[in-house]
């Protein structure tokens, strides 16, 4: 139960209201309370109809009670206000941790993409080297089979 514009369906401040919780009990006992004070004022027991010592003491009393238990609900709601602002500084921080998370871990894939594109030009100059020295080979194998063929063609044409 809320003071402050409450729309049907929302809560203010985040507070839902539940009849067992503390705030209603609160706000319960000190309804209670005022009935007593509205009791108490109508009461007129002295002698010529009046208020009697008694009666404006019954009075005191019951204010004495109703601002005690003023700052019982007060006190209620500043442990309320302050448990939803640490549930929300845990939000907050909960998500400025998976940013710090998400912060650190592009950090490690880009060092991951870095060394990985180190790895494949090594691979690439290594691979050039390679297959200079098989152009080499190659060549020389070119030229070993060219030589084989022209050495079979002039044992060909020897025979005709």
């Amino acid at each position: 139960m809320l003071w402050c514009g409450q729309a049907k369906g929302q809560h203010v401040y985040g507070y839902e209201p539940r009849p067992d919780s503390v705030l209603n009990l609160l706000i319960g006992q000190r309804a209670r309370l005022f009935r007593e004070w509205e009791a108490d004022r109508q009461e007129r027991n002295a002698f010529f109809g009046g208020q009697s010592k008694k009666d404006l003491r019954n009075i005191i009393e019951t204010l004495e009670h109703i601002l005690g238990k003023d700052n019982d609900i007060l006190a209620e709601l500043n442990r309320l206000k302050q448990l939803e602002v640490n549930q929300w500084r845990n939000r907050h921080n909960d998500a400025g941790q998976k940013m710090n998370d998400y912060l650190r871990e592009s950090t490690e894939m880009v060092r991951e993409n870095r060394q990985l594109k180190a790895e494949v030009e090594r691979l690439t100059r290594q691979a050039a080297r390679s297959s200079g020295r098989s152009g080499g080979l190659n060549w020389l194998w070119g030229l070993l089979l060219l030589a084989t063929g022209l050495g079979v063609g002039r044992l060909l044409g020897r025979r005709k």
